[in-house]
């Protein structure tokens, strides 16, 4: 229900970034179409944006539905980043890359594997350096677990080493983060 109502309406003044668990307290006529909402304003699709990740949450209780393993891992970042939006924001965009700008380093498969062999998973990290970054970081992980690479993406984040991803390098001068 949620999504349909997301695609259908959209509130287009300036709101709190909680404004759809209070959608109920705005009168009708505050609405418009969601294309109208592309072009007006863009705190507003960020919130769009972020409640997708709270559907698959809800997908998954109400219907009792599987979620893939894309939505799966990205659920798993979300939460490593602590629901920081602009933080897994910026890591999907590693992953997933812009289209027309950059590929991304994985798309979120699994067991990509990059540069010449040495970098590999989701996160496209050589051996040496998820290994570097855990000991710093203090966890265990295990380089071929597509779930450890996002835990340590998200410690990178926090810790000011997202330049370690050639893609965050390009994607930042290009002004994209």
């Amino acid at each position: 229900m949620l999504v349909s109502l997301l695609a259908a309406v959209v509130i287009t003044r300036k709101i709190s970034p909680k404004w759809y668990q209070d959608i109920e307290k705005y009168p009708r006529d505050t609405f418009v179409s969601l294309s109208a909402l592309f072009r007006a304003n863009k705190e507003v699709v960020e919130a769009v944006r972020e409640t997708v990740v709270r559907q698959l949450v809800a997908d998954k209780l109400i219907n009792q539905r599987e979620l893939s393993e894309k939505e799966s891992l990205q659920l798993h970042l979300y939460n490593q980043v602590a629901y920081d939006y602009k933080k897994y924001r910026e890591i999907r965009k590693v992953i997933e890359g812009v289209p027309g700008v950059q590929h991304g380093e994985s798309n979120w498969v699994v067991d990509a594997v990059g540069d010449s062999g040495l970098a590999y998973g989701v996160g496209q990290f050589h051996e040496k350096t998820f290994y570097g970054f855990a000991k710093e970081a203090g966890v265990e992980g295990e380089w071929h677990n597509p779930y450890d690479q996002l835990t340590l993406m998200a410690w990178a984040w926090d810790n000011g080493k997202q330049n370690a991803w050639t893609v965050y390098r390009y994607l930042k001068t290009k002004g994209e983060m």
